[in-house]
């Protein structure tokens, strides 16, 4: 690791670590999503960092790239599993985190969130330097099966790059995976686990509040956009100066732009594929909770970078 690189990853660890210290406090039943994602937000930017993405405040059967958007009034309720996914960006070096919350009764949704804890640290306690992801995604599947659960099959674990939150390069926890790989010394993983009651997948729906600019446009030492259509300029200018390839959503459109240059920005940038949407996803049949933490491999195992 680079001084450069250890001075982000520095910056970013103590910011998410204040984060998830005021998590406790501020998710309660009652809160508004909505208040909650921007607090989470604020809080990141106070500590003179950026938000990898926008606060992911998943419920229920709601498994990912769920955020509030304005003028929404849905609260943390005090009956279901409550997904919160945050991330920390420092000059592009991003650190991606996710934990569980449930308030209620129910055993085997307070069950669910120990399998995933515990399935999350069985799978750090295994890699290392040249260990394959299939080892690791076998031994998770089998754990999490002895507990009466299913893994999400299809939402995976992923390397990270500067200014790349999800690479290509997808770490999956499910044995019938056809992402095969080994874990590099060096490199910088999100190890993600998403747990259920139900079939054990996830299903896109139709509902896009989440978006991002293509990875490759950050190799490119120079690009001209070839589209002319005003609202559309000024949206994309708006996210490369803002975001560069990090995911934003409309609620933070909405704070810039009109709704009209929102509709046609997207849209335009959608059909030249300059624009990714990351539609929500849901599990087909169950409740989710989900854990996860970031590591870069090292010679003799791993540093997990969103741990204390």
């Amino acid at each position: 690791m680079s001084e450069e690189e250890r001075k982000a990853f520095d910056i970013a660890k103590e910011a998410l670590a204040d984060v998830l210290k005021s998590l406790s406090d501020l998710v309660k039943p009652g809160t508004k999503l909505l208040d909650l994602a921007e607090l989470i937000e604020r809080e990141i930017e106070a500590k003179g960092c950026m938000w990898a993405f926008p606060a992911n405040i998943c419920i229920g059967s709601i498994a990912a790239h769920y955020t509030p958007l304005k003028g929404e009034a849905d609260i943390v309720p005090d009956n279901e599993i409550i997904k919160v996914d945050f991330g920390v960006c420092v000059d592009g070096y991003i650190l991606d985190k996710a934990v569980s919350f449930y308030f209620g009764e129910d055993d085997t949704r307070k069950d669910m969130i120990n399998v995933v804890n515990e399935a999350l640290d069985l799978a750090l306690s295994r890699i290392s330097p040249g260990v394959q992801y299939m080892d690791i995604a076998g031994e998770v599947y089998d754990f999490v099966k002895s507990r009466g659960f299913n893994v999400i099959s299809n939402l995976h674990g992923h390397k990270i790059e500067r200014w790349k939150l999800h690479t290509d390069v997808e770490v999956p926890v499910h044995p019938e995976s056809k992402h095969h790989g080994v874990f590099e010394e060096g490199e910088v993983y999100a190890i993600e686990i998403f747990v259920t009651d139900g079939e054990g997948f996830a299903e896109s729906i139709d509902d896009v509040r989440i978006f991002s600019l293509p990875n490759y446009l950050i190799d490119l030492e120079r690009f001209k956009l070839p589209i002319h259509l005003r609202a559309a300029r000024e949206l994309f200018n708006w996210v490369w100066r803002k975001r560069k390839t990090l995911p934003f959503s409309k609620r933070h459109l909405a704070n810039v732009f009109d709704e009209a240059t929102i509709r046609v920005g997207v849209a335009v940038l959608s059909q030249y594929g300059l624009l990714i949407q990351h539609n929500v996803l849901k599990e087909k049949k169950g409740v989710v909770a989900q854990a996860e933490d970031t590591i870069m491999i090292k010679k003799d195992g791993v540093e997990i970078l969103t741990r204390p």
